[in-house]
């Protein structure tokens, strides 16, 4: 856009008005309709406030008209801001990540800010569930394990300081013989976590134990289990695992009843996995 410098006493034309002051302020409007409805051929350079804080200049045919930023601007969705300038930030409200948006001189792109995370001490973050509701049945050794149907959960903390609180339970089970040697516990893929001390031939678990019956129809109704853990940085399958608590093999029956029989005295129950994020 031209400039001009207007000698003494030189007369101010409408020409010289229109383009050296009209076209060089900032206009003001209720919004880009009425701009619209004002100016007809905007000219490249032009600049304009369209209310809510916004001021846009006219960058050409091809752009047209661009919202004017000097960088820091937050923007709170899903997806990244298509048009970002240097010093911008997004909060990914999906994953409740900050980034900004930085140019190191070869490429320009989104960089995670604090650490990757949205400070938030003591917020749940994320939560996931697993549900069996179906039943099971494996031969299983002494002190040995078998996984439970459907329940396992893979999941990797946001931050290695997270914490993760893990909940379970088993609504009914049984072993052979009408007893209830089994108890239940979390594996990590890796070892067993939150199980009681070992001595001598004992086996840890983390909930159960043995209760005698003489019909092949007791159950066992398991304790759930609730605690607290810190698995630290990686992806991490955690699994609930039925252990066998007799002195030989048996097969271990989860969510039933060893005879399993059609009639009211023999029950149907859910076990479930539950695990909850939260933010150290």
């Amino acid at each position: 856009m031209p400039y001009k410098v207007w000698a003494v006493n030189e007369i101010l034309t409408a020409a010289d008005m229109n383009t050296y002051v009209g076209n060089q302020t900032i206009l003001s409007f209720a919004g880009t309709a009425a701009r619209a409805t004002a100016i007809g051929t905007p000219v490249e350079g032009m600049l304009s406030y369209v209310g809510s804080g916004v001021v846009e200049v006219y960058a050409g045919t091809a752009t047209g008209w661009a919202e004017i930023s000097g960088g820091g601007g937050v923007t709170v969705g899903t997806a990244a801001p298509t048009s970002p300038d240097e010093g911008d930030l997004w909060l990914d409200s999906t994953e409740a990540k900050m980034y900004v948006y930085y140019d190191d001189g070869s490429s320009a792109q989104w960089v995670a800010a604090v650490g990757g995370t949205v400070p938030q001490q003591g917020k749940i973050i994320a939560v996931k569930d697993a549900l069996f509701t179906g039943t099971q049945s494996a031969s299983v050794t002494a002190g040995s394990n078998v996984a439970i149907t459907d329940l396992s959960i893979t999941h990797e903390v946001a931050s290695a300081s997270n914490k993760l609180i893990i909940s379970a339970f088993v609504g009914a089970a049984q072993s052979a013989a009408g007893k209830g040697n089994l108890g239940i516990a979390v594996y990590d893929g890796t070892s067993f976590i939150a199980l009681g001390d070992t001595a001598s031939s004992r086996t840890s678990v983390t909930a159960g134990g043995v209760v005698a019956g003489t019909s092949a129809q007791n159950l066992v109704t398991m304790p759930s289990m609730t605690f607290v853990h810190t698995p630290g940085a990686g992806s991490k399958t955690y699994t609930l695992r039925a252990i066998n608590l007799a002195g030989g093999t048996e097969t271990l029956y989860i969510n039933r009843s060893q005879s399993d029989v059609d009639e009211a005295a023999s029950s149907r129950a859910i076990s479930s996995l539950v695990i909850q994020e939260v933010a150290v």
